[in-house]
């Protein structure tokens, strides 16, 4: 790049649309709280499938609009400061090739050369040390505004700088793609007090995420169990067991979600729940739906991981209408043996099929019987 080219530019205005941007990204955050509290008298004042299917996409909106706030925003940001850098080291390079100007020749490509009659050694001298300044400013504006628009180019595409989980060395902006955005961290080891980076729920990479009858969002986290760290998250796991616990999130008027409940070991024959099964170390969750007014979720209890090995005691369903108190539904059978049914049924009344698992030692197959064979052990 040459200096006439770079003394055409006023990188300046580059700082001014960053500014342009922050408050445009203002006002859109303005406008996402707006439609936050809303949403927030809306779920008060109404409710049933019908307002749950609104709020569930009324989410999906406000997400999109506070991913967009903080693209802009980080778009502000990038353009604000990488434009100030590059008028800092315009102003610097033109102010130099000024002062060499008065007593040498300078080119279009930072070369300075003497003039006679000073053009003696230690004028020839000086001319050198002023290039070598001057060229170095030059590639000093090109590397800036390289990395500047590298910057720019990659958070158009996505990549939101800092947005990253806790602790490092995990970059999710590598998973960015046309079809997949990255939002934020939720459970994961991070601030509790803040959100940033996770909610202080460590090593739970076996959670699931599903939402209650009545509109709100939750997670089941996995792998939070003994000998995984100091705390079950958020806050210390409590003495009597830790091993699972759910989190309800609500989201704040900026569109990002924030811890708003939570139930520490809520299934009631889990490990941390029952003295004789304190072998277990963890209680990971495996599947959440809901039907009606009630919440089912099946979780599996897991023994250990010694030896390279994965032994599970067993696997239950629990079912709950207001996901903090929880119960097992009604058995449908049992089998001696090491191998046999252990989940129990779906079920939605007598004129809806159930379906229940069964674990084999090649395999988990689903099957569907009648409702009203349940109770009968040969029908299946």
């Amino acid at each position: 790049m040459s200096i006439s080219v770079i003394r055409a530019q006023n990188p300046q205005e580059v700082v001014y649309a960053g500014g342009d941007l922050a408050t445009k990204a203002s006002a859109l955050d303005e406008l996402v709280g707006e439609q936050v509290r809303a949403l927030n008298q809306l779920k008060q004042d109404w409710s049933g499938s019908a307002a749950n299917a609104a709020v569930a996409a009324a989410y999906r909106n406000i997400q999109h609009q506070h991913w967009q706030h903080e693209k802009l925003a980080a778009l502000a940001n990038a353009m604000k400061s990488g434009g100030g850098t590059l008028v800092a080291v315009r102003d610097v390079l033109l102010a130099w090739v000024d002062i060499a100007s008065t007593l040498f020749d300078v080119s279009d490509a930072g070369v300075v050369t003497p003039r006679p009659p000073n053009d003696t050694a230690p004028w020839v001298a000086i001319a050198a040390s002023y290039t070598k300044i001057i060229q170095q400013l030059i590639e000093s504006f090109v590397t800036t505004d390289q990395t500047v628009s590298t910057g720019i180019s990659a958070i158009n595409a996505g990549w939101l700088p800092g947005n990253n989980p806790l602790p490092g060395n995990i970059d999710p902006d590598s998973l960015n793609s046309e079809q997949l955005k990255w939002m934020q961290s939720l459970a994961g080891s991070g601030y509790p007090d803040t959100g940033e980076g996770g909610v202080g729920v460590p090593n739970t990479d076996l959670s699931i995420m599903g939402m209650t009858p009545d509109g709100r969002l939750f997670t089941i986290q996995g792998d939070t169990g003994v000998g995984m760290g100091e705390t079950g998250g958020p806050g210390p796991r409590p003495a009597e067991g830790g091993h699972n616990n759910i989190i309800f999130w609500r989201m704040d008027e900026h569109g990002k979600w924030v811890v708003d409940e939570v139930v520490n070991d809520p299934f009631p024959n889990t490990p941390g729940r029952l003295p004789k099964q304190a072998e277990d170390i963890s209680t990971i969750p495996t599947s959440t739906f809901n039907n009606g007014d009630t919440m089912y979720t099946s979780v599996m209890n897991v023994k250990n991981w010694d030896d390279g090995t994965w032994q599970t005691r067993s696997s239950q369903l629990y079912k709950s209408t207001d996901g903090v108190t929880w119960s097992p539904p009604q058995l449908v059978t049992a089998q001696p043996g090491a191998y046999g049914v252990f989940q129990s049924p779906l079920s939605g009344g007598d004129s809806i099929d159930a379906s229940i698992s069964l674990w084999k030692p090649y395999g988990t197959h689903l099957v569907q019987i009648q409702n009203s064979d349940t109770r009968g052990l040969g029908a299946y």
